[in-house]
């Protein structure tokens, strides 16, 4: 019977049981040609296990794999010309970028990645050629600033299942080590939750087929890059099975590998917090390094890096946070108004009550997710049936900037996100609610840099509320730490360090 009780999510739970398993299993003995396979399998294992997992996963896989079978067939003369034209530019690219379209925002009509494309702009001046590799599937994206820049890694990944199959493409030889993988796949299915999908994505024969399926992937690339000119690879959420190849190939060719703060990656974030098997010389599944926007979260990522030689988080801060203010300095905004960062589509009722006690002395936005964006009308729809909908706005995180809305917000609740260290770094004193993730943030509720929620009620929030201090809007127009030199000051502290 599969285990898929309706718990609350808790991520520093799944995490204590991992530990268990990397206390009491051999999982560095689990490799192919001599590369560690855990990453791969400690992530995979985290994922299964959020809530309603499996409720949705099923229908959304099958449509997936509907759409990207349909979205290839009609390109798929598309494709061969696609990776010649990644194979020429690469050969002068300096640095790659890894990034999805739920990263990227709509600034002056085009879809801006927050973290990377003001850098590559800067690069491109001085004639230094950059690659950005996405996760989407579309070869046409006129609206991204850097489209001659720009290639889908899946469609990568589809030419060489097709040179593969054709028999263009020497065949490779796999050396899978999978001692005592059994007892961890029985301590799997007794111990963690939704066992129907770990069942058959965690038997040993599934495995064995990832394992190769990687490997394959990875001395792909690694030929594709031998004879470029790249020194860098800047990923954003590391920890994708798109990504994992292409890691291991930069870091056994010497290539730098950086993974950018997206969001939070506090205590209980199992991509991120106590690896507590680490080989001496790494994973290489893994980003070599880390680039953090504060010093809580490198030292997360230090106490357990600092057992190999070969990874390392350094504290650049985030640099969309002042660029983006300084790129839109002249949007008009509204001022004194609560902005509520949605995880959840569903409206609390203490919520609701807060809403209604302020009336119309307070506005409110509710900033949608990237991946909500299309919940939109069913957002606004319940805000209606709830008689709330002349106090609040619904707003489009890819449209509005997280740093402008921040800006002029009155105050900020918002469950555990990356919003809250980007609001402390603002100087807003946000409420965190409690919620799945919270201990990401356990140290700026020690130090009071946040107000917690201890209970889901009207009265205890309208109290935090009225409790947020007046601030000034802080303007960062005219410093000399921006987006555009924080990349080479960051290369040349890795060269320093080297």
């Amino acid at each position: 019977m599969d285990r898929m009780e309706h718990q609350e999510y808790n991520p520093e739970k799944i995490l204590e049981k991992i530990i268990v398993i990397e206390r009491d299993f051999p999982v560095n003995e689990w490799k192919i040609n001599g590369v560690h396979f855990w990453p791969f399998l400690r992530t995979a294992l985290a994922f299964t296990q959020r809530q309603n997992f499996n409720a949705t996963a099923t229908g959304k896989k099958s449509s997936v794999k509907k759409k990207l079978i349909k979205r290839y067939s009609k390109l798929i003369f598309f494709l061969p010309f696609h990776f010649l034209r990644l194979k020429k530019r690469i050969r002068k690219a300096k640095r790659l970028f890894l990034g999805a379209k739920t990263h990227r925002v709509n600034a002056n009509g085009k879809l801006y990645n927050k973290y990377f494309d003001l850098a590559i702009n800067d690069f491109k001046s001085n004639d230094q050629q950059s690659v950005i590799l996405d996760r989407g599937t579309s070869l046409r994206k006129k609206e991204y600033p850097h489209n001659e820049a720009w290639f889908s890694l899946p469609a990568i990944y589809v030419i060489y299942e097709s040179l593969k199959r054709l028999k263009l493409i020497k065949r490779n030889h796999y050396n899978i080590e999978l001692s005592g993988y059994e007892d961890f796949y029985q301590y799997v299915l007794e111990n963690f939750d939704y066992t129907q999908k770990l069942l058959k994505g965690f038997s040993p024969a599934t495995v064995r087929k990832g394992m190769t399926n990687f490997h394959d992937r990875k001395e792909f690339l690694k030929r594709l890059f031998q004879k470029s000119d790249i020194e860098s690879c800047y990923v954003l959420c590391y920890y994708s099975s798109l990504y994992y190849p292409l890691l291991a190939a930069c870091n056994e060719l010497g290539i730098n590998t950086i993974d950018l703060q997206h969001g939070g990656m506090g205590r209980g974030h199992f991509s991120y917090d106590r690896w507590t098997s680490v080989p001496e010389d790494g994973y290489k599944l893994l980003p070599r390094y880390f680039w953090t926007w504060d010093d809580s979260s490198s030292a997360l990522i230090n106490n357990w890096a600092g057992s190999s030689g070969f990874h390392r988080a350094i504290t650049m801060g985030n640099p969309w946070l002042e660029d983006s203010l300084c790129l839109m300095e002249g949007e008009a905004r509204d001022k004194d108004y609560v902005l509520y960062n949605m995880a959840d589509l569903e409206v609390d009722d203490y919520l609701v009550k807060t809403i209604l006690h302020y009336g119309t002395s307070k506005k409110w936005i509710f900033r949608l997710h990237p991946r909500q964006i299309t919940k939109k009308n069913k957002v606004e729809r319940q805000l209606r049936e709830l008689q709330i909908d002349q106090y609040v706005v619904v707003e489009d995180s890819t449209e509005v900037p997280l740093s402008i809305s921040l800006r002029n917000c009155s105050a900020l609740i918002s469950p555990s996100s990356g919003t809250i260290i980007e609001a402390v770094q603002l100087g807003i004193k946000p409420v965190l609610l409690p919620a799945p993730g919270l201990s990401y943030y356990d140290d700026y509720v020690k130090e009071e840099k946040v107000f917690l929620l201890h209970e889901k009620s009207s009265r205890e929030l309208i109290r935090l509320i009225d409790s947020v201090p007046s601030r000034e809007v802080r303007s960062v127009k005219g410093t000399s730490m921006t987006y555009r030199n924080r990349f080479p000051e960051f290369e040349n502290l890795l060269k320093r360090s080297n």
